[in-house]
């Protein structure tokens, strides 16, 4: 090859280096692109978490109502303590508050987890948008309170009570006060005028004892705690009579704290839902909580009860009282 061919070549081969280095740029650019766009993409679908949601407790905080001696609910309250923390991993701590509007704010404040509200303060934790329903009894959907009285007194009626000491329990409890009090004024007895005094215990089984010392003359109280004391020898049926109950409504429902992790939430739910009355150990818990299982709860479960508490008796149920 002379050196005119020579000289001819390497230009050929120099621009055709150029050339090929040119199409690497330009695919490496093309690639570079595409993968910078899918990164932007999965940054712009993938979820992202609330600014608000907090990690997993080290500790789950779970609270009851005190609608019983304290004694009582740590004892009932325990076995589902100990089922919790095996099945979720995590340890379980048992809270017991001296009222139930202690208990509202410590779960307003996040200082509850998991808790057993009533219809009534669940509605009120809903509206603050921190409650989120998980499960409840079958009871718990059709529940009724009594009005009480000891076999003692003669009255058979409601209205045979005019001027009588009348105890009702907690000022936020759904079923000691809440709808007791809207079955009284649906016909025509306003307590406060028509009854002598008005005493708030605090707690059912404190209403049903001040009946049976003579305290009170008549209290409303819980019908299924009531049915349960007389079940198991604590209280004599021949003692009390009954004179009125009201219509059914939802009470008692578990709910978690809005701020929990979602994963933890749905573990929650099926820990419940996974209780089996078959099951020796799992039938002691049911037992305890006076249940044969739990079902999936929604608030939609508590639409009657927002609208009655919403309707003309609500001026007489304000957001907070005073508590025992």
């Amino acid at each position: 090859m002379n050196p005119t061919q020579s000289g001819k070549f390497q230009s050929v081969e120099r621009r055709s280096l150029k050339r090929r280095a040119r199409e690497i740029t330009v695919r490496t650019t093309i690639a570079l692109g595409a993968l910078l766009l899918l990164i932007a993409l999965w940054n712009l679908l993938k979820p992202v978490p609330s600014a608000h949601a907090l990690p997993a407790p080290p500790v789950l905080r779970i609270a009851v109502l005190p609608d019983v001696a304290p004694e009582q609910l740590r004892i009932q309250y325990t076995p589902l303590r100990e089922y919790l923390s095996r099945t979720l991993s995590l340890p379980c701590e048992l809270i017991l508050p001296q009222s139930y509007q202690g208990m509202l704010d410590r779960f307003q404040a996040g200082e509850i987890d998991l808790a057993l509200f009533g219809g009534y303060t669940f509605v009120l934790a809903n509206r603050m948008n921190t409650a989120v329903p998980l499960v409840m009894r079958e009871a718990d959907r059709n529940f009724t309170s009594v009005f009480i009285t000891s076999s003692r007194h003669s009255g058979t009626n409601l209205s045979d009570y005019r001027g009588a000491r009348f105890a009702f329990g907690s000022r936020l409890s759904t079923s000691g006060h809440v709808m007791p009090r809207i079955h009284l004024i649906e016909r025509g007895i306003d307590p406060e005028a028509f009854f002598g005094s008005i005493d708030y215990t605090g707690a059912h089984d404190k209403t049903i004892q001040s009946v049976l010392t003579g305290e009170s003359d008549i209290g409303a109280v819980n019908a299924l705690i009531l049915q349960s004391k007389i079940h198991t020898g604590l209280i004599a049926s021949a003692s009390l009579r009954i004179l009125a109950e009201t219509a059914r409504f939802p009470d008692y429902v578990w709910v978690a704290q809005k701020k929990l992790p979602p994963s933890l939430r749905t573990n929650l739910r099926m820990a419940f839902l996974d209780l089996d009355f078959q099951d020796p150990e799992h039938s002691q818990i049911l037992s305890n909580l006076d249940a044969r299982a739990f079902f999936p709860a929604s608030p939609m479960d508590f639409e009657t009860l927002t609208i009655t508490l919403n309707s003309p008796h609500r001026a007489k149920l304000p957001d907070t009282f005073p508590d025992r």
